[in-house]
């Protein structure tokens, strides 16, 4: 139940169109928590992996890609051999790159450049296409 708590704080946190360091300091404080708990009581963590994995992919696909990231890492730092959530970050990672370039060649004026970026970020995850194209807006 705690688990499914902190995810939907961040799930709050991330879609209350708060923007700003109140929001950021309410979700950097559960970031904290979580990796507190992976420091200190990674035997309560090692029975929810698979949860910690499932709420990251539902966070995944809507469209919150950096809450996602942290229930992917906490998934990956408490079970080693985790590979689904190691591919996830690794996913994630291209995608931000992807973005980032985009977003930086729309801003310099290099439409089409910034077109085959964003597609390239389509392209990552077929089963996403929805959170990813939320991202580039």
């Amino acid at each position: 139940a705690w688990l499914l708590k902190i995810a939907c704080k961040f799930f709050q946190y991330a879609t209350s169109g708060l923007a700003g360091p109140q929001n950021n300091a309410k979700q950097k404080a559960l970031i904290l928590e979580l990796e507190c708990l992976i420091q200190n009581d990674s035997c309560r963590l090692s029975l929810v992996v698979s949860d910690l994995y499932k709420y990251g992919k539902l966070l995944l696909y809507c469209a919150l890609s950096a809450e996602a990231k942290v229930f992917f890492k906490a998934c990956a730092d408490v079970d080693k051999t985790h590979e689904r959530a190691k591919r996830k970050l690794s996913l994630l990672h291209k995608m931000d790159k992807c973005l980032s370039a985009g977003a930086q060649a729309f801003q310099d004026g290099r439409y089409s450049e910034s077109i085959e970026w964003f597609d390239n970020a389509l392209k990552l995850d077929a089963s996403n296409k929805v959170g990813i194209f939320i991202n580039i807006s």
